[in-house]
C-alpha cells in the first residue's frame, strides 16, 4: 500500500514505499526538509498532538510532527494531569513495551488518583529499579489493599523475600490467603511453600500444592509428587507419585528425574 500527505513544499515517504536498499540505510520513516506535516491517526485517543490554541498537549485526532528524529516528536514531555486515570493507564499499556520510561508517567498519573491497575503497573516498573526497591513496595501494598489480583501475589512475595521492606513471612501468609480466595495460583503456591518451609499446616500444604497444580502454576506438579511419595499431608501413593515423576521427566523437567 502506497501512503503519500503532500504538503506545499514537501511530501512524506512512508517506509513501506521506498526500495530495499532504502530501507536498510533509513530504518523507518524518512521525513524531508519542509514546513509542519499533519498525519491522520487511526485511534482517536492513541496519541498526543500539540492543541493549537494551547501549549499543553491533549489527545486528538491527528498528530503534528516537524522536521527531526521522529521518536522525540511523537513521545514529548507531555502534561497529562488532566487526562482520567483510565485514560493514562491504557496509555500506559500502550507503550509499556516500547518506551517503559513514558509508561512509568502515565502510570504514576493514574496512580495517583488510586487506578488500582497503574498502581500495579507503575510498582512492577519501579521494581526495576534498585534505588526505588520502598516506593515500588508501597504502590504494590496499596494496589493490593483495593483488591488488585496481581499486586496480592506481588505484596505476598514482597513480604516473603524481604523486597523493600522486612522480611515479614506472617504477613505473606496472609497477603497469599487473600489472593487464593481471588482463585489465583500463584499464592495458592507460594503459601504452600511457606508451610513446606515452616514444617506446619501439611494438609492445607498438599491441598495447595494440588490447587496449584490443577491450575498449571509451575512447579507444582513436583511438590504434589513429593507429597505423595512421602505421605506429607496425605496417604502415601508411591504409584501416582511415580507416574507424576515420569510425566515431568518426559517434558524434560529436572525435578522429574529426582
Amino acid at each position: 500500500m502506497k501512503y503519500s500527505f503532500l504538503t506545499t513544499q514537501s511530501k512524506v515517504q512512508i517506509f513501506e514505499t521506498m526500495n530495499p536498499a532504502k530501507r536498510r540505510r533509513s530504518g523507518g520513516i524518512h521525513i524531508p526538509k519542509g514546513p509542519l506535516i499533519k498525519l491522520p491517526v487511526p485511534n482517536d485517543n492513541a496519541l498526543p498532538t500539540l492543541n493549537s490554541t494551547s501549549s499543553k498537549l491533549q489527545c486528538s485526532k491527528s498528530l503534528v510532527i516537524k522536521k527531526g528524529p521522529i521518536s522525540k516528536q511523537i513521545f514529548p514531555t507531555m502534561n497529562i494531569s488532566d487526562n482520567s486515570p483510565e485514560m493514562n493507564y491504557n496509555l500506559g499499556l500502550l507503550h509499556l513495551q516500547s518506551h517503559p520510561d513514558i509508561s512509568l508517567e502515565y502510570f504514576r498519573q493514574a496512580a495517583e488518583k488510586q487506578h488500582s491497575n497503574a498502581m500495579y503497573q507503575y510498582a512492577r516498573l519501579l521494581m526495576k529499579d534498585p534505588t526505588k526497591k520502598s516506593l515500588a513496595f508501597s504502590h504494590m501494598k496499596a494496589a493490593a489493599k483495593l483488591g488488585q489480583r496481581d499486586a496480592i501475589f506481588e505484596y505476598g512475595k514482597m513480604l516473603e523475600t524481604g523486597f523493600g521492606c522486612p522480611v515479614n513471612r506472617e504477613a505473606a501468609y496472609l497477603a497469599y490467603q487473600k489472593g487464593i480466595k481471588h482463585g489465583d495460583g500463584n499464592s495458592m503456591f507460594h503459601c504452600a511453600k511457606l508451610l513446606k518451609d515452616a514444617h506446619i499446616k501439611p494438609r492445607e500444604m498438599y491441598e495447595l500444592f494440588k490447587e496449584a497444580a490443577d491450575l498449571d502454576v509451575p512447579g507444582a506438579f513436583f511438590e504434589l509428587a513429593l507429597c505423595l511419595r512421602d505421605g506429607t499431608g496425605v496417604s502415601i501413593d508411591a504409584v501416582c507419585a511415580a507416574r507424576i515423576f515420569k510425566q515431568l521427566a518426559d517434558q524434560n523437567d529436572p525435578a522429574g528425574t529426582l
